[in-house]
């Protein structure tokens, strides 16, 4: 087409792609914004609702897992954001992260605001903001409920300082999460893991090797991890 275009009128030609162009950015910086409201939330909500449909209809390949993490923290922990980036990294280039900020206290407690809105440069990343007195009923509570059929949560992130509020009742935490089919990866430490070396402690070829594998693949597509090297410490 361009090239007919071109044999018939080059003038012409540049004269309506410029035009095409100019009504394009027009109505993109418009962001068609109608009375009706904003036409492109329609268009993708119901691309958002076809996706779940065959989604729900269809059957996960183990090949193609991806990671759905439930990321529990606490905003006032020194390890929140050790554990917020490692959550950002292991969903860098597929997956999605739901960071759930556990506030106790009255209801409607205010924050700081990086804690109340998402970054919108990183794809895939959300954040919810709860009140909560007992941060293992709401844990609980939001992994036996949240998501969507077809893209329910296999993952949840938290930090190993959580055990501290209630010792007694960590455990049975941990048992109801392995009841619900979730992976539980637990991050130690303040200062958030080293990038120097990802360590696989390689067993019997359980579930947890395989899962240990699957976190070193999607960490090493996230720009911090790419060059990290891998070493596998098998168990005699």
């Amino acid at each position: 087409c361009v090239i007919i275009m071109i044999q018939l009128d080059a003038v012409a030609m540049v004269v309506a792609s410029a035009l095409m162009a100019g009504i394009f950015l027009y109505l993109q910086r418009r962001e068609l914004s109608l009375e009706s409201g904003d036409t492109w939330e329609g268009v993708w909500s119901l691309v958002v609702r076809s996706g779940l449909q065959r989604l729900h209809k269809g059957t996960t390949h183990p090949r193609n897992w991806s990671p759905n993490v439930l990321l529990f923290d606490h905003p006032e922990a020194p390890d929140a954001e050790p554990l917020r980036a490692v959550g950002q990294a292991l969903v860098s280039r597929r997956g999605v992260l739901t960071e759930f900020s556990l506030v106790h206290g009255k209801k409607g407690r205010s924050v700081h605001p990086r804690h109340e809105e998402p970054d919108p440069e990183v794809a895939g990343v959300f954040h919810r903001h709860v009140d909560s007195d007992d941060s293992y009923a709401t844990i609980e509570a939001v992994c036996r409920y949240h998501g969507f059929s077809g893209i329910e949560p296999n993952t949840v992130l938290m930090g190993w300082a959580e055990r501290l509020h209630r010792p007694d009742a960590f455990p049975a935490l941990l048992d109801t999460l392995e009841q619900h089919d979730l992976n539980l990866l637990l991050l130690a430490g303040r200062e958030g893991p080293s990038r120097d070396r990802i360590d696989i402690w390689w067993g019997s070829g359980t579930a947890s090797d395989q899962l240990a594998l699957l976190v070193a693949r999607f960490l090493t597509t996230s720009d911090d991890w790419r060059r990290v090297p891998v070493r596998f410490l098998v168990l005699n």
